[in-house]
């Protein structure tokens, strides 16, 4: 069933960690994220799960809460090891990366999707999510340049507010990653219009992505698992 399908070749990289910390990430928090990048390193990270993702405070939110509930619950049955990072990002009108740490961390602090959900400002109208992606992209390149990244984002992607330029903002940042990472793109619940000028850019650069205007927990959810 291709919903299984998406968990199986998405959490299929996440390891259980055996120890580890959630780290804040504060506004302007890259220098953070770069002096984690030295442990990161150290560690040899394998994957990094970036997890973006909008609440909107409608009843869109119980369907994509619940699809991260089965990604979490998901992970920890399909790895088993150390030395893998679990990044949450909000996408609202300020936004941006919330935490990140260990699998074993992020389960402390968010054991499921409701547990997530509380942690993120309600918004249900423009964004910045082509800032918001492209800042989190950046970071994650400081982390290593051999690990394996899946961005998972939950969104309309409807942008208002991060200015002129800002989906060739995001592109480039993910074409510097694709270039330094093995990385795969999972979008869902993308509005058409915005599904429709994203996959051609998509098309031209990204080995592995899906872009889905669904978000179900539906097994045969059209988009869950294409490669």
């Amino acid at each position: 069933m291709k919903y299984f399908k998406l968990l199986s070749t998405v959490l299929s990289l996440v390891l259980i960690a055996g120890c580890g910390s959630l780290t804040p990430v504060q506004p302007g928090g890259e220098k953070e994220v770069g002096k984690n990048a030295t442990t990161v390193l150290n560690k040899k990270i394998e994957h990094i799960l970036i997890i973006a993702v909008q609440r909107t405070g409608t009843t869109t939110d119980d369907r994509t809460f619940a699809a991260i509930d089965t990604i979490l619950k998901s992970q920890r049955t399909q790895r088993a090891g150390e030395n893998d990072k679990i990044m949450l990002v909000e996408i609202s009108d300020k936004g941006g990366p919330v935490t990140s740490g260990s699998p074993r961390a992020f389960k402390a602090k968010y054991p499921d999707g409701e547990a997530v959900r509380k942690a993120l400002k309600t918004h249900d109208g423009p964004t910045r999510v082509y800032d918001i992606l492209s800042q989190t992209v950046r970071q994650v390149r400081g982390m290593s340049k051999d690990a394996q990244v899946t961005l998972v984002v939950f969104t309309a992607f409807k942008d208002g507010l991060s200015g002129d330029r800002a989906m060739d903002r995001m592109n480039g940042a993910l074409i510097e990653l694709e270039r330094h990472n093995n990385l795969h793109v999972l979008v869902y619940g993308v509005d058409q219009f915005e599904a429709d000028r994203l996959r051609p850019a998509f098309e031209a650069w990204l080995r592995r992505f899906t872009i889905s205007t669904a978000i179900e927990e539906d097994p045969d959810l059209p988009g869950w698992g294409d490669e």
